[in-house]
């Protein structure tokens, strides 16, 4: 966990403040950042929310699911050059998905194999802005001294109110 330890350490917190705010050894700490022991799924949570920061959100998604928004590591790390770029990515999805919308009128039955193609490609265009969202996202909230975990609570809270949501907080954002 070689980003964790660089994003611990740019964030100026000990082996020992993390691993007592994980309720772990600074052992344990250790042996993940040198990867002698994988990072245990039940502490994932509580590590990322402490951190807060966008890449490691974006490592520890991939880890566990295998997909997911990848977090740039060779942009122009300014954040209007991100957002500028997200931007630039979100009219490119709108615009295929402007082209998509027949394919969905005529549904799944009908599709040709160029209406297939024609998917995969909107698919990637939204994987696309995704990405460029999650990079323009985090390092705006890095710069501006934000906190994502705040914000995708109160999306979250949102999202329950308008009834889009069932489901209440999970056990390890009330302990954070």
């Amino acid at each position: 966990m070689s980003v964790g330890t660089a994003i611990r350490k740019t964030r100026q917190v000990s082996q020992e403040v993390l691993a007592k705010k994980c309720n772990v050894s600074r052992e344990l700490i250790a042996a993940i950042e040198t990867n002698r022991r994988r990072l245990p799924q039940d502490i994932s949570p509580m590590l990322a929310r402490f951190i807060d920061h966008g890449n490691l959100y974006s490592v520890l998604q991939r880890e566990a699911s295998g997909v997911g928004p990848i977090y740039l590591n060779n942009i122009d790390d300014h954040p209007l050059a991100c957002v500028m770029k997200m931007l630039e990515e979100y009219r490119e999805a709108i615009d295929i998905t402007m082209e998509i919308v027949p394919i969905l009128i005529r549904g799944p039955g009908r599709a040709t194999e160029e209406d297939l193609r024609k998917l995969e490609e909107w698919g990637l265009e939204c994987c696309e802005a995704a990405t460029a969202r999650e990079n323009a996202q985090s390092r705006v909230f890095k710069k501006f001294g934000l906190s994502l975990a705040e914000l995708w609570d109160q999306h979250e809270q949102e999202l329950i109110e308008k009834g889009y949501l069932k489901k209440e907080k999970t056990a390890s954002k009330a302990a954070m």
